[in-house]
């Protein structure tokens, strides 16, 4: 018996070993590596404001492509349509809105 036990005392410590660490809880922070959480910057211009979902879609200059982003109503009655902008996003929501130059 034991035996047993100082067999058991040696065996579970070494099967833990090699076993990833625990992952972080629901209520925890969010990972590094998750892309939705992580803050990005587009620069371009506003192609359409949507004031009752609060909602532009800003035009990339360097790829061309559209991004559509909630934003606050604060934020999108502070700029227009056709004017350079610099967003930083996370997700699919506008944390910062800069105007990089004025408008066309």
């Amino acid at each position: 018996m034991l035996f047993g036990l100082a067999i058991a005392a040696f065996i579970v410590p070494s099967l833990t070993l090699g076993q990833p660490p625990e992952t972080p809880s629901a209520g925890s922070s969010p990972a590094a590596g998750d892309s939705a959480t992580q803050q990005q910057t587009v620069s371009g211009r506003i192609v359409h404001i949507d004031l009752k979902s609060g909602a532009i879609a800003v035009r990339a200059g360097d790829s061309g492509k559209v991004l559509r982003l909630e934003v606050t109503k604060d934020q999108a009655a502070s700029v227009r349509r056709g004017e350079r902008v610099v967003v930083t996003y996370s997700g699919k929501t506008a944390t910062r809105i800069e105007a990089s130059r004025s408008g066309p």
